[in-house]
């Protein structure tokens, strides 16, 4: 009998081997509560042999009542809620000790369930507290219809297969819980990327407002919420951008909220619990409050519940999406009112304009361009002009004045982000859609960092002016034509006159005076006439010069002595300054004559009494084989932005009268002379106040074999 019960003790220390094995593999299989729970109730019924098995557990939310969890085989009814568990004693649990009842007929502690059990057939039950760490998740209960016996290492096994199945069942709470609040993540940010691709996809703010606050509430069930934010002026006050089931109020008043003033104050999520939740976003930048998102929820008895972390995290993320959002539509809505605005004075202007990007593509053109060239400019934007000048029909090309070849080398500087050398004007005649002359600008243009990123081209209709200046150009020939005979004819009377009078006539004096005033008018006159008619020769290129060498010295003392008598007349002292060092000039005697004459008269015109007229001559620095002149005085000066545009013909400068007025052609035909010459005209500032006219001429010592006298 020994021997029997020994061996009759191994085979259930074997079999309860083989079963706890056989657990251990099935929950370490799977973490899913169900099917843990599925398999603890099953492995109960094996390893107990009850009819029927249940998991009763305590829900996670802190309810104090108990829930059926699973049940597995024939279970006595369950009739409303469970009852606490009443028949372990308070040491059973704090011990966590199985608790068996052999036949509920005659335990005392099986009263409130004794009726339950026995109508259903059910004699006894085994009660196994689920515990870890001290805390009570529930209880397994297996139930039996028949009585059973428990040896006392059938117990023990029971509280090892309980404490096996509590450790299996809180890991499956645990990583369902896990699971849900990762799947409850990855919701989030699904939700987040499909708002934020409604977001960037409007313009329109106030369809964004409102999206914004829809998504809120949506996403934490919320029943109303109000999304304030401060426009784009800093100054002014937040405004109620968009609201839902919130009565309409004055701002000033939503502000005073709690949440709102707190969120606005310490530019931090706010939540305050009770009855009716609230959860208060701000909306910033770097610091800087722009509004906030404030949702109210009903309660947990009602259809909001209490914002937990997940939303509070869920709102911040969206307000930083509403606020990417935000600055794109604002943006985009500012660069749409200065395209409108550019485009509003482009419409307006008289010059046809073309902007172009590094690469050559059509940014921006206006209707200008269809009148001056027959082609309109939003039939060739975001086109490449390179490849429009490369028609065969050559429309584009000289409509523009441009050879591909040529815009293709100026697009190459700007594509290298260098600065490229631009005329500032071009002129050039086009027959199509009607004959006409264009000048036209160009101008790089740069982006934030300074780099060359494109190019502007300005086109002008100067038909009129050009047809004006060709018949002032005309008249002026003309006129020089007519006069030139007349006057050569009265200056040899003139001459005349002064050779046939008495030398010993009373009225000598007077006449005398009377013929040197009357000459030097007439020289004048002739000196214009002339000017006009060398401008017209120079222009043409049909002007010879007669070059010879000679000292530049007499040629400031005859021009000193040829206008002394204004000089003294308006109490001007004149000087002529011209070592006998500085080498020859290779020149036209007569006209570079002139051209000192043009300058000294000028700068007697504008210089004061007891002011002081000056001719200076010497070698250059700025160039081997040049000889620099100038002609100084210390009347008001010249403007910077006259000091070019004086040489053009007619041009003089506003405001400012000498004694007598000139007619403008003067310095232009000084700048051609000395540019005729091979040299430049120039004014500075004298230090002293006035203006220095400066001119360079060739060398004779340096001159090359063109320009060598025969």
């Amino acid at each position: 009998m020994a021997m029997t019960g020994q061996r009759n003790g191994t085979l259930l220390r074997a079999r309860q081997f083989a079963a706890l094995n056989n657990a251990s593999s099935l929950f370490g299989a799977t973490l899913d509560p169900a099917i843990t729970l599925e398999h603890v109730t099953t492995l109960l019924i094996e390893v107990t042999g009850a009819d029927g098995a249940a998991v009763l557990l305590y829900p996670e939310d802190g309810s104090q009542a108990l829930i059926v969890a699973r049940r597995s085989g024939e279970l006595p009814p369950y009739e409303g809620e469970l009852p606490p568990i009443l028949l372990l004693s308070e040491t059973a649990y704090s011990d966590a000790q199985p608790f068996a009842v052999t036949d509920v007929r005659v335990t005392p502690h099986a009263t409130p369930i004794r009726a339950r059990m026995l109508r259903n057939a059910f004699v006894a039950l085994i009660e196994l507290p689920i515990m870890i760490g001290g805390d009570l998740l529930g209880e397994m209960v297996a139930y039996f219809r028949e009585t059973p016996h428990f040896s006392d290492e059938e117990v023990e096994f029971l509280r090892i297969y309980t404490n096996l199945a509590a450790l299996t069942i809180n890991h499956a709470r645990l990583h369902g819980r896990t699971d849900a609040a990762l799947q409850s993540r990855l919701d989030q940010l699904s939700a987040l990327s499909q708002i934020n691709q409604e977001l960037t996809a409007t313009l329109d703010l106030s369809r964004l407002f409102t999206l914004v606050l829809d998504r809120a509430l949506a996403a934490t069930r919320s029943r109303a919420g109000l999304l304030l934010l401060r426009p784009e002026r800093a100054s002014d006050p937040i405004q109620i951008v968009a609201q839902r089931g919130v009565d309409n109020r004055r701002t000033a008043e939503i502000m005073q909220r709690p949440a709102i003033f707190r969120a606005l104050s310490d530019n931090q999520p706010v939540v305050i619990g009770g009855a009716a939740s609230e959860l208060c976003v701000p909306i910033s930048r770097e610091g800087d409050i722009l509004g906030v998102i404030d949702l109210q929820s009903g309660g947990p008895n009602s259809e909001g519940e209490v914002y937990g972390e997940d939303a509070v995290l869920f709102v911040q993320q969206l307000a930083n999406l509403a606020l990417i959002a935000l600055d794109n539509a604002r943006l985009f809505r500012r660069i749409e009112e200065s395209r409108d605005s550019l485009q509003a004075i482009l419409n307006a202007m008289h010059e046809g304009v073309l902007l172009l990007d590094r690469y050559g593509t059509i940014l921006i053109g206006n209707p200008r361009l269809e009148t001056l060239f027959g082609f309109r400019a939003d039939l060739i934007a975001n086109r490449s002009l390179p490849m429009l000048l490369n028609e065969p029909q050559q429309r584009y090309s000289k409509a523009l004045g441009f050879t591909a070849e040529a815009l293709h080398a100026l697009l190459a500087q700007i594509s290298a982000e260098e600065q490229p050398a631009l005329e500032n004007e071009h002129t050039y005649a086009i027959d199509q859609p009607q004959p006409r002359f264009i000048e036209r600008t160009l101008a790089p243009t740069f982006g934030p960092d300074a780099v060359v990123n494109g190019l502007l081209m300005v086109f002008s209709d100067v038909s009129r002016a050009q047809a004006e200046a060709q018949a002032r150009e005309d008249l002026s020939r003309m006129i020089v034509h007519d006069l030139r005979s007349p006057l050569t004819a009265i200056s040899a009377s003139m001459k005349l006159i002064n050779e046939i009078r008495p030398e010993d006539h009373t009225l000598q004096i007077i006449m005398d005076k009377t013929m040197d005033a009357s000459q030097r008018a007439l020289r004048k006159v002739l000196n214009l006439v002339d000017s006009l008619l060398d401008i017209a020769k120079i222009e043409s290129g049909s002007m010879v010069l007669d070059r010879s060498p000679l000292h530049l010295g007499p040629l400031a003392r005859g021009v000193q002595e040829e206008l002394q008598p204004i000089a003294t007349d308006l109490e001007i002292h004149m000087e002529a300054f011209v070592s006998e060092s500085v080498p020859a000039a290779l020149i036209d005697v007569s006209k570079i004559e002139r051209v000192l004459l043009n300058l000294v008269d000028n700068a007697l015109k504008f210089t004061p009494e007891d002011g002081h007229v000056q001719i200076r001559a010497g070698l250059w620095d700025g160039a081997p084989g040049m000889l620099l002149v100038e002609v100084a005085d210390d009347g008001p000066g010249i403007p910077d932005d006259y000091k070019k545009r004086i040489f053009n013909q007619f041009q003089q400068v506003d405001g400012s009268y000498g004694r007598r007025r000139g007619t403008g052609l003067g310095l232009t035909f000084c700048k051609l002379t000395v540019e005729a010459h091979g040299g430049h005209i120039w004014i500075e500032d004298n230090p002293g106040g006035g203006s220095i006219f400066c001119f360079t001429l060739p060398s004779a010592e340096d001159a090359h074999p063109e320009h060598a006298p025969e």
